[in-house]
Order: C-alpha cells, then structure tokens, then sequence
C-alpha cells in the first residue's frame, strides 16, 4: 500500500481524525494532488455511493487549501469535475 491508497482508504472512511491522517500524509510532500485526485475520482466510481465519496474528497482539499497545501486552481479543478 501506498501513501495515495491510506489517504483513498481514509477518505472513503471520512471520519473526522481520518482527514487529519490525511493532511498529515500530505504535508510530507510525497504525495502528488493531481495524482491523487485521479486515483480517488477512479476509485470512487466503484462505490455504492460516488456523490459522497467525492464530498469526502472535496472536504479534504477544502482543508488542504485552507493550509497553502493546494491551490486555488486545483481547488476548482476538483469541484468542476466531480
């Protein structure tokens, strides 16, 4: 497993110290946004659920950009492809 497969199987979990499990795997520098939003947005077909699965998604970029970890474009990129 991955650093990209714990944050996708965190963020399908979505608890709220799973975010932060996330953030924190992410501030490690080792994890490529547009990577993972593709691998997230592939996985997120499978579920029963895909609308909620990105929710949980779009949180969890909301919560990078509040922190400079993202930015603005990859923000909106993520809300207008889901």
């Amino acid at each position: 497993m991955n650093l990209i497969d714990l944050i996708i199987t965190k963020m399908f979990r979505g608890a709220g110290v799973d975010v932060d499990d996330c953030i924190a795997v992410f501030e490690t520098g080792q994890v490529d946004a547009e990577e993972l939003f593709e691998r997230y947005s592939k996985t997120a077909r499978y579920d029963p659920n895909p609308d909620k699965m990105m929710q949980n998604f779009i949180f969890f970029v909301d919560e990078l950009a509040s922190r400079k970890l993202v930015i603005d474009e990859f923000v909106e990129k993520v809300k207008s492809d889901r």
